[in-house]
Formats: C-alpha cells, structure tokens, sequence
C-alpha cells in the first residue's frame, strides 16, 4: 500500500508542476498535435510530410524530409562543402553568412541536368529546435551565367558557377556556438545530396566568438592597424571585438541581414587591379549598399586609379559611397600627411617624415563634398562623413591598405578615429553582474525579458507550492495512519480517504493551473519604424513574443506595413525568424542548455522568409521571434523645414501621417527639444525658445541638486531589471551617447544597429516619437497566427515607436529667412503660432546682405 501511495503521489506531483517547469517538457515526448506525431530534431527516421504545403515550393512539394529516409542518395551529386560567417567570424543568435559548395555529377555539364532542385539548410534555433529553410535552385540560371558571376536568386540567395563547383551563399541563424548545419538537395522526392556540418569540426566552420564581442569586417589586405585599435579599444578580452579579414569583395553577404553582426565594414581598393573582379560581385556590392542604407557603418578607402574606373565604369555600383564629383588626383605632400597626422592625434609623423617616400604617392579629389570634411588640407578633403539612408559613410582619399598607412606606427590611431573607438587605455567599462541574478548581460536580453511578462497570467509562488505538497504529504501519510487506527476495524476507510485526497488536489491543481495561466494566446510586440526623409528609405524592426497556454503547432505569417497605409516604392525585402536570448544565462544560447529535458522539434521557414510552420510551443510557454524589413516609402511621413543657426535648430516639421505622434523629442548634435504631442496635420516650430537640454543629461536623467551652499549634478542609475519597452528601447537607441556600459552596466552587441548615436554626427536631427494608438494605422509587422489555415484568436499588446532622419540645412540668407517667414510655413494645427516662431527666428545679420 505503502508503495502505491507513493507512485500516486509522483502522478500528483507531475501533474501538478506540469504546468510551466522543466517536468513539462519531459512529459511532452511523444506528443502529438491534432493526432499526428510531432517531428524530432534531426531529418533521420522521421514521419509525416514535411515541409507543410504552404511553405513548399515546385522542388520540395515532391521532396518530401520524411520520403529521404528511404531514399537511395545520387552518387553523383556532392555537397562539398560549407563556409560560415565572415571569414569564419560568427556570433550565435545573429544572421551569419552561410556558402554552401556543391558538386554537380559528370552529366550535368553535358546538358541533362533538371530546371531545378530543392534546397534545405537545417539549424538549431535559440531554444535548441530546429530551422528548416526550404527553397528551389533553377540550375539552369546558375549554369548560363558567365563563370564566377553572381546570380540573384531570391533576395536572400545567390548563386555562381565557379571552379566546378556551384556556389549558393546565404544567410542563416544559428542558435548555438557549437551548432550544426544539415544541408540536403532532392529533386522530385529523391534525395540527391545530404551532410551535417558542426561546429569546431573544420577551419570553415568555427564556433562561435562570444556573445560579448563585437565584429568588425576588414575587406582588404592590411588588417593589423585595425586590431591594434580595437585592442586598446577594450583591454578586456573576453569583450574585445574580433576582427574578420577579407582577401575581397567576394566573400560579403549576399543579402543586407547578413551584416547583422557586423558593427562596421572597412573597405579598401587600394589598387586598380582589384577593381577586375567588380562586375563578379555586383550583387554583394548591392548587398552591401542596402546594409549601409538600413543603417549600417562603412569606411572606405580608394586608390586614385580605383576611384577613375568607378567614376568611368562602375558608379552604379559603388558611386553612392562616394560624396562628391571626382576630379584628377592630386599628389602626396608633406603638408598633406600632417592634415591625416592631425585628424588621427598621432605622434608620429606620416611616411617617417620622408618627402622622398612620397615621391609617386597620390590622393583623390573630391569636388564639392557632400557631408561633414572632417579632415582636409586646404581645399582637399580628405576624410568626409555623410550620410546614406540611415546608415554612414566615412569616406577616404587614400586607401586604407596602402603601404605609407600599414607601416605608420601610429596607424591604430587613425583607424580608432575613423571608427570613433576610444584610446589611450583608460580602465574598462565595468559589467553588473545581471547575468547572475537577472540572466542577461546585453540591453536586447532586458528587451526580451521585458516582452516575456503578460497580463492576466500569474507566477506560482515557490511557498504555495511547497505547502501544498506538504499538505498533500500529511494528508496521504499521517492524516491517513491515524485514521486507520481510529478506526482499525474498517481499514477500507484508508483507500476511501486516499482516492478523495488524490482527486481534490487532482482538481484544485487543474483549476490552478487555468488560473494562473489562462486559456487565451497572447502576443506582445514592439516595433522601431526608422525613415530617412531625405530618400524615403524605411526600415521596421519587430519584436514579438508569443505566449501559448496548451500544447499546440502554429504557423505564423508576417506582413509588413507602413505608417498610415502608405506603400511601399517598388519592393520590400527583410526576413521573420526566431529570436534568442544572448549570453550564458538560464535559457540563453552560449549555455549548457539541458537538450535531454523533452524533445526537440523542427519548423519550417519559407523561401521568402516571410512565415514559419509548424512552429511548435510547450504548455504555458513562450517563444520570441524577430522581423526586420527595409525598402522606400512612396511619399514622405513628414515635411520640414530645418535650419542649422549658431548650432542651434530653426525651422519648421510637420506630421503628414494620420496617427498622433505623442512624446516628440527631436536630438541634434549634443541637445534634445523636447517638442510635445504631433497631431496628424499639425506642425512645430523650433526656435531659440524651444525646450531643450543636453542629450547625454536627458538620457541618464542628470539633475541639479542644492545640497548646503552648493549645486551638485545628481545622474539617475540605469535600472537594469526595468520591464518597461520603452525604457530599455530608448536606451538601445542612444546606448553610445548616454554613456555605453559605463552607465547602463549592460553590453549593446548583440543588436547595435539600433544606436543610432554616430549618425548624430552627420548634421542630421532624429525625431523620436510614439504612435498613440497602435492600430494599423501605425505600422509594423503584423504577425498572423493560423492552425490548419485557421485564424488563432488571441490579445495582442503592441507598442509603434518612429525615429525620422531629418536632413538639416546651413543658415539661410535673408531672402531664404522672409521666405521661411512668409510664404513657406505650414498651415493648419499648429503647437506655435507664426508669430512666435517670428520672434524666436533669429534676425538676419548683415553679412547675409
């Protein structure tokens, strides 16, 4: 008896924990979804048909995973083999670089190949499941293409005939550092081709650098100025950014997520021979343009011969990193490399102080440069940062490989300027030590733990728990003995009292459970809408945590939608995926995680990247994904009229869009006006009465405190375990400006395209803002939740927050002022009237007659 209350006790136990912890996942082997079996990790001894119809297309439709198993392979097909990340530089959790080499057997150069076959790349996400990318290679496109040319494909797939080989590069998410990649051809249900690929097995396929350190990509030869900058950058080394060097061009991303990971890009022609290869890597070059745009980081160096052949041959490709009209080159002089000696703080002089060594050396001529000269000598400019969508361009005229530069002993200072790296060796930034008790180290982890927490659903405290188990124990074991022996001549009492015992906590663990978890799907997100209004490009970012309280498979789609109902200007491209959480925390994807907990399942991604099937989620469990798409808007979001005056803002925004725009702050340079509420039509002014104080102050809520007879400036601390979106987003996006980790005491690597703070030195103004109502007017990413093409129901809590890129113009003339005055200001709801903004206007001076 004895023995049989503690196995009924375990039942109870089991049950009764079933709904959120580790014991979930164990009891969910074997499960199954609407009667058929849930697929396990792997493509081995698996049932069903797989992929789903809806992420199939003309290849794998008949190339069904579950007919592989019984499947003879083609001998003579052969997936050679696989290059990852950029140079073998990868962080897990980011979109990485991927080439997959493919061997065609001997009867496809002889014409007898198919039109097309299926492709499917495998890997585990930030939970441990499995990714399934699916889509169709058309042979045919590849083979007719000059040799060694890149073909789009799809907009995340490119593909070039090389060598003999067949080169298909990508980008990919890996959710592990010591992960595997399982890659398979089929074409009409047979299975051609198929190898698993692990980490730390081969030389192109590393692990992992740590999810503490940044990446930097060097296209070019001379890579060590570089690495002595980022090493006096960090003296930590488990922080210490890592360099990736490229021998070209031909090694980038073929599509602009790959560059995920990357904090900036160098790139160097520093010779005219380099220049041959341009036409072969057309597409990583508009890969790389389309990075930029959506704000990414380059710094780039041209040989005077390399520029001459971009004005001539190749300005499609590369004239857009290059801000102004190229005139003949001009020769090195001594005045010269003391203008670069200068711009860099160097100690030592440029070429040894040798005029001789410079005899042959040249430099580029720029005509009327666009953007902000930060270093020229004379009329010469020589280092000039602009802007280009919301990205930067540090522009060189002087190759950043050339030899006067790789044997400057002072080269690392250059580079630490160009990439505004601090030096000097001041002590490191010091960590808080959340991972220990908040289980993230990086502001993306607090954004996630923050998207984690809905309403309505209740943590079970460990007390409650504890005591009902005790309870439970009492009841079935002394409660029970000493009523057999009250009543000892009716022992049958005991199993009376055992199966009513055993039923009411039964019960009540049921009722706890749906109380405490509910029965409703919820859906959390947050989206960062980013426009440049100059060129009218966009960029959405989306985050989306889904909480599902049964058991359940689903498939969810995105559809990305401008503010206002706008369209978009030709197309859009981007990507939905899952999204893991960074660091060696419970759950994050550098830890032990315990993979024989339960096991794991597979989901499908389509060739689009625009939805996942069959994504599978535990009983009372969350999942987190991930969208970011980018294209052109056809119309402006606002129009304004913004003017540069003693360093101060004048001017004029008007809200074009039909959603009220709530909290408008407006930074330029090292201040924030702070502008209030944006009606749809209504307009602001800025003037010298305008509210506004300094950036750094407003982000760390820096105050002015009278303590005795004298006035202290009191900094608030960072809240590391704030849950607030808003909060952790609005340090996300000015994470450098505030005071990096030195003042949050998190790491921002994970995710630092979203700081925006170098490009606040581009001469452009941000207006940050938050849409009142988030409906569908306010744009985002609507994320569709189907089971078996039926709409889920559920809550959805969603929060839209806009950062415009407002290009600013000199001071204006006297004529231009009267005109701004008199004609041009916006009608309609006004926060200021005209005639204060007259009055804040600054009066023309008489240089401007």
């Amino acid at each position: 008896m004895i023995l049989n209350r503690v196995v009924l006790f375990i039942a109870f136990l089991s049950f009764f924990l079933g709904f959120g912890g580790p014991w979930s996942w164990v009891c969910s082997w074997g499960t199954t979804v609407d009667g058929e079996p849930v697929p396990s990790l792997g493509f081995e001894g698996r049932t069903g048909t797989y992929p789903p119809a809806e992420t199939r297309t003309s290849a794998t439709t008949s190339s069904e995973v579950g007919q592989f198993a019984h499947s003879d392979k083609d001998p003579g097909w052969e997936i050679a083999g696989i290059r990852v990340g950029f140079g073998g530089v990868w962080r897990a959790g980011n979109w990485t670089p991927v080439t997959v080499l493919i061997r065609l057997p001997r009867f496809a150069t002889e014409g007898q190949i198919p039109q097309s076959i299926g492709l499917q790349i495998g890997a585990p996400d930030g939970d441990g499941d499995q990714l399934v990318w699916c889509t169709d290679i058309p042979l045919k496109t590849c083979l007719d293409s000059p040799e060694g040319v890149g073909v789009r494909l799809s907009p995340t797939l490119l593909g070039r005939w090389k060598g003999g080989f067949l080169e298909l590069k990508t980008s990919l998410r890996i959710g592990s550092p010591r992960g595997r990649i399982v890659v398979k051809l089929s074409d009409s249900g047979r299975l051609l081709a198929e190898r698993v690929f692990e980490a730390e097995k081969t030389a192109e396929f590393p692990r992992a650098v740590a999810d503490s350190q940044a990446i930097y990509v060097m296209v070019g030869e001379q890579s060590a100025g570089l690495k002595e900058a980022l090493a006096e950058h960090e003296s930590s080394l488990r922080r210490r950014p890592v360099v990736a060097t490229l021998s070209g061009a031909e090694e980038l991303p073929a599509c602009w997520l790959g560059y995920e990971a990357a904090a900036a890009v160098v790139l160097s022609f520093g010779s005219a021979e380099k220049m041959e290869k341009i036409p072969e890597v057309a597409e990583e070059l508009r890969a790389l343009r389309g990075w930029v745009a959506s704000g990414g980081r380059l710094v780039v160096g041209f040989d005077p011969r390399a520029m001459e052949l971009v004005g001539n041959q190749y300005w499609d490709l590369l004239g857009w990193c290059v801000p102004g009209q190229i005139e003949k080159p001009v020769p090195f002089s001594r005045a010269r490399c003391a203008a670069i000696e200068l711009f860099a703080g160097a100690r030592s002089p440029l070429g040894a102080g040798a005029i001789a060594g410079l005899a042959g050396q040249n430099l580029v001529f720029l005509r009327e440069p666009r953007g902000n000269v930060e270093a020229a000598e004379g009329q010469l400019p020589l280092v000039v940062r602009h802007a280009f969508g919301l990205g930067q361009v540090l522009w060189c005229a002087f190759p950043l490989d050339h030899p006067l530069i790789a044997n400057w002993r002072d080269r690392r200072l250059l580079f630490a300027r160009l990439l505004d790296l601090r030096t000097g060796g001041g002590a490191a930034e010091e960590l808080i030590p959340a991972a220990t008790y908040l289980g993230y180290e990086d502001l993306v982890g607090q954004l996630r733990n923050s998207l984690d927490r809905f309403s309505g659903l209740i943590l079970m405290p460990f007390s409650l728990v504890a005591g009902l188990m005790l309870l439970h124990i009492l009841l079935i074991g002394p409660a029970d003995y000493f009523l057999m022996k009250r009543f000892s001549r009716h022992r049958w009492l005991a199993w009376v009292n055992l199966t009513i015992v055993v039923a009411a906590f039964c019960g009540l663990a049921y009722w706890m459970i749906r109380w405490a978890k509910g029965t409703d799907i919820q859906v959390r997100q947050v989206h960062v809408i980013d426009s440049a209004i100059g060129d009218g490009t966009v960029c959405i970012t989306s985050w989306a945590t889904v909480y599902c309280p049964r058991s359940q498979q689903m498939d969810l789609v995105a559809q990305p939608r401008l503010p206002g109902g706008a369209l978009w200007a030709g197309e859009s491209s981007g990507a939905l995926t899952w999204w893991g959480l960074p660091g060696e925390g419970f759950g994050g994807m550098s830890s032990l995680r315990a993979d024989v907990l339960g096991e794991k399942h597979e989901y499908f991604a389509s060739s689009e990247w625009n939805s996942l099937s069959r994504v599978f989620f535990l009983p009372a469990a969350t999942k987190a994904f991930f969208g970011r798409w980018m294209g052109r808007a056809e119309k402006a979001f606002l129009t304004h009229e913004l003017n540069v005056h003693g360093g101060e803002l004048i001017g004029w925004i008007r809200n074009q869009l039909p959603v009220e725009l709530e909290d408008c702050q407006l930074v330029f340079g090292r201040y924030v006006y702070q502008l209030g509420t944006l009606v749809p039509g209504g307009a602001v002014f800025l003037g010298r009465e305008t509210p506004r104080r300094d950036l750094r102050g407003f982000l760390t809520g820096t105050q002015l405190v009278r303590e005795k007879e004298t006035y202290l400036t009191q900094t608030t601390p960072y809240d590391p375990a704030s849950r607030d979106p808003g909060y952790i987003l609005r340090m996300m996006m000015f994470h450098e400006s505030a005071g990096g980790t030195g003042y949050t005491g998190l790491l921002h690597v994970h995710q630092g395209f979203l700081d925006f703070s170098p490009l606040l030195k581009t001469q452009q103004a941000i207006l940050i803002c938050r849409a009142k109502n988030s409906g569908e007017t306010a744009g985002g990413t609507e994320l569709r939740l189907t089971e078996q093409n039926a709409a889920l129901l559920g809550r959805v809590e969603s929060q839209v927050i806009y950062r415009f890129i407002l290009p600013c113009s000199p001071s204006p003339t006297t004529a231009r002022t009267s005109t701004l005055l008199g004609q041009a200001f916006p009608s309609g709801d006004l926060t200021g009237t005209e005639a204060d903004a007259k009055r804040a206007w600054p009066k023309p001076r008489k240089s401007f007659q």
